[in-house]
This record gives C-alpha cells, structure tokens and sequence, in this order.
C-alpha cells in the first residue's frame, strides 16, 4: 500500500493464508516455556515489518547487489554496536559470559546478510508484499529441521498443520 503497489486477488489469497499459517504456528506455542516467546515473537514480526518497509524504500538507491549487501551490512553492524553499548551498561562486561564460538558467527553473519540482502535485490523486481511473504519458507525450513534434527516434538503435529498452511498460502502467491 505504502508504494503504490498492487497485487491480484490471487496474491491476497496466498498472503492471507501464508499469514494465517504463520499465526497458527505461534498459537502452537501455548502454555509452558514457549508460551513465554511469544511477545518476543511478536515484537520480531512488528520489527521485520519496519525493516521490510526501510529495505523497499532503499532499493532505488541500491542499484546492484553489493551495495545492497552493504546496506544490510552497515545496519547489522550499528545493531551490533548498540547491543554491545547495551550489554556494557547493563553487566559492566564487554563480552558476554558465555558466546558462541568464531565460527559460529562467521556462518551466522555470513548467511543472515545475504539472506536479507537476497529479500531486498528481489524487491527489484516483485512486490514488497511478495518478497517479504517469501521468507515464510525459511520458518518452515526451520519448523522442519526443528522437529527432525533437534528432536523437538512439542505439538508436532498442530506444528506440521501450520507449515503446511504457510505453504500453501506460498504456492497460491507463487502462481501469480
């Protein structure tokens, strides 16, 4: 709405059951340990929302993919910045107690930057609605490797349901 875009009937339809398959997915989490992710769930979804939002406004100005990947890396690396500034308030520490190994990171940042960067590039070409509703197979990915490798069986099967939803609603917005 906010850049004068404008999608099919069709494309409402995969959205709204893409994102009714990402609510369902977080109904999961009821009660318990998981119950209390949920307001951080929450607050993500609104974040990526305002991130999604400055990405599509930057495009025009990001005319190739390395200044994209720049862009997402400046923004991470100001994030990085005022956590640490955060973090050194609040313990008086500088690194935290406990933190992952080097090549963690390495893979961490190397993966979440261009996935971000990949979702900004193709806004380029389809609607930010689109692009951004694209990232859904992540979760589902993620949903999959949880309950496969990780062993978490937590409301598995209400689990499976909701990515299922998300992608259908994926494959009704990728037939427009």
């Amino acid at each position: 709405m906010f850049f004068g875009e404008r999608l099919s009937l069709l494309g409402w339809c995969g959205l709204v059951v893409s994102v009714g398959g990402v609510l369902a997915l977080g109904i999961t989490a009821r009660g318990g340990t998981p119950a209390k992710a949920l307001p951080w769930a929450l607050a993500a979804a609104l974040a990526t929302s305002v991130y999604s939002t400055s990405g599509k406004l930057a495009v025009p100005d990001l005319p190739s993919y390395a200044a994209q990947l720049g862009f997402v890396s400046v923004a991470y690396a100001v994030s990085w910045v005022a956590l640490t500034l955060q973090h050194r308030f609040e313990s008086a520490r500088r690194w935290p107690r406990q933190r992952p190994r080097r090549w963690y990171w390495l893979i961490g940042g190397i993966f979440i930057g261009n996935a971000y960067a990949l979702v900004i590039y193709a806004m380029q070409f389809i609607p930010a609605a689109y692009a951004v509703a694209f990232i859904n197979v992540g979760i589902v990915l993620a949903g999959l490797i949880a309950m496969t490798a990780f062993k978490e069986r937590e409301h598995w099967r209400a689990r499976l349901a909701a990515m299922s939803v998300i992608g259908l609603g994926l494959w009704v917005l990728a037939l427009t």
